[in-house]
């Protein structure tokens, strides 16, 4: 991915687009992004996109053998523009309610560098770890509680990611 391959998306689809105002209504709280749901806007990144992701996927589920025996698929592609004193800024987890439930694994991919001090880190709570911004690299977490985690404010810049869920098919 690259600054050209962002700019090719249809961002005229207006009903994926989304800027927090629903989700925090004050607006000071909470996310401070911009949205889109990929597989909307652009079918051949979205292809891209599974074709890095399944890889790390099967490794992952490799490493931890159980997640073999769960039957799970990725419906979601959301890309986000976090720019500066951006951020989801709320301790969370991504099975956090009904409507998300099914949620096994999340999944995220850095699409762009963010200088060491310019912030913007994926900070896990439990875990004592923030993770930098790198383009490239993939994170992948269990959904549930153990990894409640928040997006930290970027100071510098712009943060591009994409990320998604690996949900359990009910």
């Amino acid at each position: 991915y690259n600054a050209l391959a962002v700019s090719r998306l249809n961002t005229d689809v207006k009903e994926s687009v989304w800027d927090g105002s629903v989700q925090f209504e004050r607006k000071n709280l909470g996310r401070k992004d911009k949205a889109i749901l990929l597989q909307y806007a652009d079918t051949g990144l979205t292809y891209e996109t599974n074709r890095y992701l399944i890889s790390c996927f099967q490794q992952y589920c490799i490493q931890y053998g159980q997640l073999q025996t769960i039957p799970m698929f990725n419906p979601d592609y959301k890309l986000q523009k976090t720019e500066k004193g951006g951020g989801y800024h709320i301790w969370h987890h991504e099975n956090s309610d009904f409507e998300t439930q099914h949620r096994q694994l999340t999944w995220m991919i850095y699409l762009n560098d963010v200088p060491d001090d310019a912030g913007g880190e994926t900070e896990f709570l439990y875990q004592h770890r923030r993770i930098k911004p790198s383009k490239g690299t993939v994170v992948i977490w269990p959904a549930g509680l153990t990894h409640v985690h928040k997006g930290n404010t970027v100071l510098d810049g712009t943060k591009y990611i994409l990320t998604g869920w690996y949900i359990q098919v009910p």
